[in-house]
């Protein structure tokens, strides 16, 4: 989860949820949630449809901080309570690939450094092999992430491709909430445009 610092009023304990409170312990997330916490521009009617509740009134069942509050007023840094992620094969397969990407990043930039070092045996010459392993790994994820944008739109009976355009989007944004909930926003923006382009896809379809 990413360190976003609360930038809203000062509110009693009771009607806020802080992860400072959650570090200390003082605050618990409800049985079968976990902390989501608010970043810039969100509101709790998107939340709740980005995290799978069904309804705003649901959310706020498991918010208790929200029932002395207004709450169309949310603000950056603090925390909401949201359903556990559940964990498919394909959200831990664009999650492994994200990390398959960090570890080849890594190592061309060791190797990287290890040349402008001057180490013996290490050749500059060899830059390009890790460079290619980088767009290897990248390529890896962007499929990963088609692939869970792909399971997560909704084929129901009825609908129409405009529809179905839709879903693809709010499946690329309920992947790139995930990954900026792990501090992840260059990925989670990837995804976004994964997720368009596939809506472009589907629009142009013969």
């Amino acid at each position: 989860m990413s360190e976003v610092n609360y930038s809203g009023p000062q509110f009693p304990d009771a009607s806020l949820v802080t992860l400072d409170e959650l570090h200390a312990g003082t605050t618990q997330a409800p049985p079968g949630t976990e902390p989501h916490e608010v970043l810039p521009g969100q509101n709790l009617t998107q939340i709740a449809r980005d995290s799978g509740y069904e309804s705003l009134e649901q959310l706020l069942a498991y918010n208790p901080q929200y029932a002395d509050r207004n709450p169309d007023l949310i603000y950056p840094g603090e925390i909401v309570f949201v359903p556990k992620s559940q964990v498919t094969e394909e959200s831990q397969a664009t999650d492994q690939a994200l990390q398959d990407v960090d570890q080849a990043e890594q190592a061309a930039q060791d190797h990287s450094d290890r040349v402008a070092a001057g180490e013996p045996g290490v050749s500059g010459s060899d830059q390009g092999h890790y460079n290619q392993a980088v767009t290897s790994a990248n390529g890896r994820f962007d499929a990963a992430a088609i692939e869970e944008i792909n399971a997560g739109i909704d084929y129901a009976s009825g609908n129409s491709r405009a529809d179905f355009a839709d879903s693809a989007v709010e499946s690329g944004e309920a992947i790139a909430q995930r990954l900026e909930n792990q501090g992840r926003p260059e990925a989670a923006e990837r995804v976004r445009e994964l997720a368009q382009q596939r809506a472009d896809e589907i629009n142009n379809e013969i």
